[in-house]
């Protein structure tokens, strides 16, 4: 008698394509003609008005909208629309929206907030600042509170409210906060002198606002040239240090050094040892802010530069700690090494 052995795999096959078997009819999903299609409110929805609008279509023949522990029934036009006013109280809420249609049934839910009461603003202060024509640090110019999470847009403005600037915009939870401002206007300007007002909205997610207006005076202090040129390096500390750099990217002794003085408008030889022929000789007893600092740190002669920023301070691109920092000329390993001093600005 012959025996032909046939694949186990090739049995399953053969058995899910016979029609009729259990497994054919488990495959076969159900379907249903019954379709519901809501257009409004839409998913996580937020509103001020205590009347919400159900809307949508299907082709049942009812539709109910349950919210609260209430069902509304609604009329289903012919065109397969429907429109249900609903009243909800304040808070998150549930919507469910049901379509039948001979004994068939589908729903679809939504989620909507109800808030008709804006966010508070509370404890807001302001208080002067003061800026200088160098400097682009922010200051703290005003505190508040908001008592709910709030879109938060905080605009300052001449005294009459022309020139409106957009200082703060950003979403924040409930809490204390702060508004910084570096004293820049459009384009960058600086504030001119003056009392200025400060404007804060802050906006919820269902859409209500609440408005506060602060003035502010504003004073300007104009810094000298060396000045500007000592607070141009000290923007670079901890810049890294780069062979050759001249950059905010990374910078070396002389290319710290020329960077201050270019972005103010002077330009110095590119190496510490040609420094020594720009401006005029500065005594090591009187030495100013912005004078150049001039080492001999290899033994052959002028090999690294620094800026004197004051109070026996100097701001330098050091190769061995890898970064701009901070170093005293009082004492230790650069008092000794300092071989000339030059001023190019007063």
């Amino acid at each position: 008698m012959l025996r032909i052995r046939i694949p186990l795999s090739l049995l399953v096959i053969a058995a899910l394509l016979v029609p009729g078997t259990a497994s054919a009819e488990l495959a076969t999903p159900a379907t249903t003609g019954l379709s519901l299609s809501v257009k409004s409110p839409a998913t996580r929805s937020f509103t001020n008005d205590a009347t919400v609008t159900v809307t949508g279509t299907t082709n049942g023949d009812a539709v109910s909208v349950v919210v609260q522990r209430k069902t509304i029934a609604a009329t289903v036009d012919a065109g397969g629309t429907f429109t249900v006013p609903v009243a909800i109280d304040e808070g998150w809420h549930a919507v469910q929206v049901i379509a039948r249609r001979s004994g068939e049934e589908v729903s679809s839910s939504r989620s909507i907030l109800i808030d008709t009461r804006a966010p508070r603003i509370a404890s807001f202060a302001a208080r002067g600042a003061r800026f200088s024509t160098s400097a682009r640090s922010k200051r703290v110019v005003a505190r508040f509170r908001v008592s709910e999470v709030a879109r938060v847009t905080a605009v300052i403005s001449s005294r009459t409210g022309k020139h409106p600037y957009i200082l703060h915009r950003r979403t924040l939870r409930p809490g204390r906060r702060v508004i910084r401002w570096d004293g820049r206007m459009r384009r960058g300007r600086l504030a001119k002198p003056g009392i200025y007002r400060l404007t804060l909205v802050a906006r919820d997610r269902a859409g209500n606002a609440s408005r506060q207006v602060r003035r502010i005076r504003i004073t300007v202090v104009r810094d000298s040239r060396a000045s500007r040129i000592v607070k141009t390096a000290l923007r670079l500390r901890g810049t890294r240090y780069v062979w050759g750099g001249m950059s905010r990217r990374g910078v070396d002794c002389s290319g710290l050094v020329g960077y201050a003085y270019r972005a103010n408008g002077i330009r110095l030889p590119r190496t510490s040892r040609d420094m020594v022929r720009a401006g005029r000789r500065a005594t090591r007893s009187k030495l100013r802010p912005a004078d150049i600092l001039l080492f001999n740190t290899s033994g052959g002669g002028i090999s690294h530069a620094a800026l004197y920023v004051g109070r026996g301070r100097f701001i330098h691109a050091s190769s061995s700690k890898g970064r701009v920092v901070l170093a005293s000329l009082r004492g230790g390993y650069y008092r000794s090494r300092l071989v000339a001093a030059r001023r190019v600005v007063r």
